[in-house]
This record gives structure tokens, C-alpha cells and sequence, in this order.
């Protein structure tokens, strides 16, 4: 930890290496979601590394000390989500907002596919990711309306929701390949 302290990085990377898993482990027990430990883990490591100065020896052992920015991280973030549910709109019919009563019934058919496959891909984003998602494109709101509600800085939700069209924009494809087969082309 003296090492890594003063900026070797290697010695940071054993220190990764040494406590990761543990790390991991209280994480994942104080948040109970798996999609968010991982991100988690993310800014622990990146706040020691930011703060690595600040290590105490007398204070305790650099695990106990990454415990204690992990526990904070957890509680910060589940507070967050807490205040989220309270200030995003959940209840939308996100399916009412994509319907057309015009359309033929062959398109009707599609349309009601299209929305299982968003429903199914919007479940396997986190839940920050999907509550700003359909708060942005269900719900509504404006970038600057979201941060406010949810008083993140504006570039956060900004960046976020595009991190979640990114990896919607993935997991969409996997599960049109999931029903199309790798060598199938749609046509329109």
C-alpha cells in the first residue's frame, strides 16, 4: 500500500489482485444486485486509486479501508435508487406509448414482438440505467428535467442514459440473433 501511495501502479494492481474478490463480496452483500456490483466494484478501485494518498496504516489494513469506501459507495448509490423510484415517473405504460391504432394486424403482431423484445432488454439493464431510460423515452422528460428529480449533475444522466442505449442497443441485437439465427436478414 506505501508503494501504491506513491503512484506504482503495479503495486495498486496487486493490491486489486489481493482484495478484489472480498471487495466484491461485501459489495454484492450490500447491494444484493449483481449488474450494479460489478459497477460498484469500478468506483471503489477508482476512489482508492484517486485517494490512495489518503491511506492510513495506524487506521487500519488497506482492506479495511476499501471496505470502508465500498460500504460508502453501496449506501450512496442505494440512496440514490431510493430517491430515484421517488422521482421518476415508474408507472408509465411504456407500451401505450409505441401503439398506433391505425396499423394493420400483421403490424400490430410485430409491434406487440418488438415491444416483448424492449421489455425483455429494458430488464436486463440496471436499474438506474433503466429507470432513467424510461423516464427520458417513456416517461417524457427532458435530461435537465431527470436531473433535477433525481439530482445527479446533468452530464451524469447524460452520460448514463447514453451507456444505456449503448448496451440496449446490444442486447436488442442479441436477441434478434437470438430469434433470427446468426445468417437470417430481416426484411421491412
Amino acid at each position: 500500500m506505501e508503494r501504491a501511495a506513491r503512484g506504482d501502479r503495479e503495486a495498486f494492481r496487486e493490491l486489486f489482485d489481493g482484495t478484489c474478490e472480498r471487495v466484491r463480496a461485501l459489495v454484492r452483500h450490500l447491494t444484493s444486485s449483481a449488474a450494479l456490483t460489478d459497477e460498484l466494484l469500478v468506483d471503489v478501485y477508482a476512489q482508492a486509486w484517486s485517494q490512495r494518498s489518503t491511506f492510513d496504516p495506524l487506521r487500519g489494513s488497506p482492506f479495511s479501508w476499501l471496505s470502508t469506501i465500498a460500504r460508502s459507495r453501496a449506501i450512496d448509490r442505494m440512496r440514490a435508487r431510493s430517491r430515484d423510484r421517488a422521482v421518476l415517473p415508474d408507472d408509465v405504460d411504456w407500451a401505450d406509448t409505441v401503439r398506433d391504432g391505425s396499423e394493420s394486424i400483421p403490424r400490430t403482431a410485430q409491434r406487440g414482438e418488438e415491444r416483448r423484445h424492449l421489455a425483455s432488454a429494458l430488464a436486463e439493464l440496471p436499474d438506474e440505467r433503466c429507470r432513467l431510460l424510461r423516464a427520458a423515452f417513456f416517461g417524457g422528460l427532458s435530461h435537465s428535467e431527470i436531473a433535477a428529480r433525481t439530482r445527479l449533475p446533468l452530464g451524469t444522466v447524460k452520460t448514463r442514459i447514453r451507456a444505456g442505449l449503448a448496451q440496449m442497443r446490444d442486447i436488442l441485437a442479441r436477441l434478434e440473433e437470438d430469434v433470427l439465427g446468426p445468417d437470417d436478414e430481416t426484411t421491412e
